[in-house]
């Protein structure tokens, strides 16, 4: 069993139907999940906001019975279900975005830890959910 927090990200078509989607996926896949409220952040390329539709955020904490590479292959096949594609991407149109930044306590996405569109998602759960350890990151 892993403990993983991910971040999930939208900015093109439904945004709220795609990470509805991923989050009952997530309810089907995992022994136990917890989520943060969606919210919006602006899009960026690199340290730069830029001109591109926004983000639908929210933030997954998981409990996955299987191994990080299994997850991981598991979240990018219900990002193509969503429609996300390789020149998609390169448009800067993202229907469904889900990252493992977390997991079992190690930060995997140190960059993506320190945004914004992570954090807010992040601090909520732990706000709500912190005496869960499996939440806290080793910084």
């Amino acid at each position: 069993m892993i403990h993983c927090i991910l971040g999930l990200g939208s900015n093109d078509g439904d945004r709220e139907a795609h990470l509805r989607h991923a989050l009952s996926f997530l309810d089907e896949i995992s022994a136990a999940a917890y989520y943060s409220s969606p919210y919006e952040s602006p899009a960026l390329s690199g340290q730069t906001i830029v001109n591109k539709p926004h983000y639908l955020n929210s933030v997954a904490a998981i409990d996955f019975d299987g191994d990080l590479d299994t997850l991981r292959a598991m979240l990018k096949a219900c990002e193509v279900m969503e429609g996300r594609t390789a020149q998609a991407r390169a448009d800067g149109k993202v229907p469904l975005d889900i990252d493992v930044v977390i997991a079992d306590g190690e930060i995997l996405r140190p960059a993506d830890f320190k945004r914004y569109f992570f954090r807010q998602g992040y601090e909520e759960l732990l706000s709500t959910l912190g005496h869960i350890p499996a939440l806290r990151a080793k910084v």
